[in-house]
């Protein structure tokens, strides 16, 4: 099973190169006033990395929400048997 890992995480690892090698080309990113020419590579790169951070942070605020309506939950549970008492 390793070596299958192993081989998965080769596999695109060599993707991730043929895809940088092949789109060398570069291009002009502008953000409000800043300028830069980069790869466009490193510009897709750049791009999904931020959209993981922002996904990451995202579940995170779920995450919360989710155990915050849990612990509600339960003591809205325990406030019945409560009354039942």
């Amino acid at each position: 099973m390793k070596a299958l890992k192993i081989s998965a995480l080769l596999l695109l690892f060599a993707l991730v190169l043929t895809f940088a090698y092949q789109n060398l080309e570069k291009v002009d990113v502008t953000f409000i006033s800043w300028s830069i020419t980069v790869p466009f590579s490193l510009t897709i790169l750049l791009s999904f990395i931020i959209g993981v951070l922002t996904g990451s942070l995202a579940l995170c605020f779920v995450g919360k929400k989710k155990k915050k309506d849990k612990v509600e939950q339960l003591e809205n549970k325990s406030d019945k048997t409560d009354n039942l008492s």
